[in-house]
């Protein structure tokens, strides 16, 4: 699968036509929807300075779920079909104002007869402007490949996306790190000033 490049930063993304039109596309959308005003952080009091200050919780469907789904699907050869909530977290309505990372607006549809997905698109649409992305090919970090033997999942572009943030592009891969029933003593060196970087 080809690797697309994000922008790091609002300075590449701006500087990027494609980036500045869905930029704006946002914008729009929020104030069209009234909803770009806010104040209280949601799960803020879940978080430790210095460990979690910048994660967001979002409730999204467990990795172990979604292994779940795709192990499914793919043992009985069912097509998956991927959509796009457009501006997901704009159709909750609250009481008062909060500020929020937008949650995964992604949604994997798959089922025992591909007649009905279609009617399901439909549906969706009629709740949420959606947008079609035919069929599943990247999915909460995962590369998914589709063939005739089933289905091949990697995170190839997930872990070239973690190398780029730690600046470690050019390392030299090894099957493991460490060798095999290395035992370690208590630690004794400096603490990570960043421990969840590597994790």
């Amino acid at each position: 699968m080809a690797a697309i490049q994000e922008p790091r930063s609002f300075a590449q993304a701006n500087q990027i036509e494609d980036w500045r039109k869905a930029m704006n596309l946002e914008l729009h959308a929020l104030k069209q929807n009234e909803t770009y005003k806010a104040r209280l952080v949601a799960k803020g009091y879940s978080q430790i300075k210095g460990i979690d200050y910048f994660d967001n919780f979002s409730p999204v469907a467990k990795i172990v779920t979604v292994r779940l789904f795709l192990a499914i699907a793919s043992s009985h050869s069912w097509l998956i079909s991927q959509l796009d909530v457009n501006n997901a977290f704009l159709h909750g309505h609250l009481d008062g104002e909060v500020y929020m990372h937008p949650l995964e607006d992604d949604v994997l549809i798959t089922g025992t007869s591909l007649s009905y997905i279609p009617d399901v698109k439909t549906y969706l649409d009629s709740l949420f402007r959606i947008k079609d992305l035919s069929f599943a090919r990247y999915f909460l970090r995962l590369e998914l490949a589709h063939s005739s033997h089933g289905m091949f999942v990697t995170q190839c572009k997930y872990l070239h996306d973690i190398l780029d943030d730690c600046k470690m592009q050019d390392a030299r891969s090894v099957s493991t790190p460490l060798p095999p029933g290395i035992q370690f003593d208590n630690p004794s060196g400096a603490l990570l000033s960043v421990p969840n970087i590597y994790q």
